[in-house]
């Protein structure tokens, strides 16, 4: 038995349908129930975007993540985007056949700053490295620390030359830990009460490094 589309009259030897209606005028429908906007929130500083909880990298697959929470129920695949429009493929599963709509959809980023550019403004550190020793060797760990807090997404907050060496401002404390246990090197370690936060003691916790 032929149908007839009741919205556009076409039939079904020439188009697919979906219950009473055509795949053209489903497509339509689907492409009317779906955004036409979507929000992306992006550091005005380092440039992460928000996704998931946490800002990373904007690269394409963050943005296929971020654009797929913003089209939950459906398949969605990024085709491409640019500073003001992204385009993609929505998916949506209709008794158990696909309908795929291509759509362009209007990007608008709010700027704001991550909790990482923030700290860093605010010269916020966790620790002290200080490094004591050989000019040369005190000058090669510095690079290495520095180097190795900027590829785990943290960072130095400043350095102060002293007295037979330099003290390293650094973001973070589990990081730091981590990069002395790589490095083979046995700090003696320091506490200095910081703060409260939410009732419990906050300490900042110096290293003392002879190189």
């Amino acid at each position: 038995m032929v149908k007839h589309c009741p919205t556009c009259h076409r039939d079904s030897k020439e188009a697919r349908f979906f219950g009473e209606f055509c795949e053209h005028c489903m497509r339509d429908k689907l492409s009317k129930k779906l955004k036409d906007k979507i929000e992306i929130v992006k550091c005005k500083r380092c440039g992460k975007i928000y996704v998931t909880g946490q800002f990373m990298e904007e690269t394409d697959d963050a943005m296929t993540v971020q654009v797929q929470r913003e089209f939950k129920g459906y398949f969605v695949e990024l085709l491409g985007y640019g500073d003001k429009e992204a385009k993609v493929a929505v998916t949506e599963n209709i008794r158990g056949e696909d309908l795929t709509v291509h759509k362009v959809v209007e990007l608008n980023w709010k700027k704001t700053m991550c909790t990482g550019c923030t700290r860093y403004l605010g010269g916020y550190y966790e620790a002290v490295i200080q490094l004591r020793g050989a000019p040369s060797r005190v000058q090669t760990m510095m690079g290495r620390i520095s180097r190795y807090f900027e590829r785990n997404s943290e960072y130095v907050s400043r350095i102060e030359e002293v007295d037979g060496g330099y003290d390293v401002f650094v973001s973070s404390k589990l990081l730091t830990a981590h990069f002395l246990e790589i490095q083979n090197i046995k700090p003696v370690i320091s506490y200095t009460l910081y703060g409260l936060n939410r009732g419990k003691k906050v300490y900042r916790n110096t290293y003392a490094v002879r190189l």
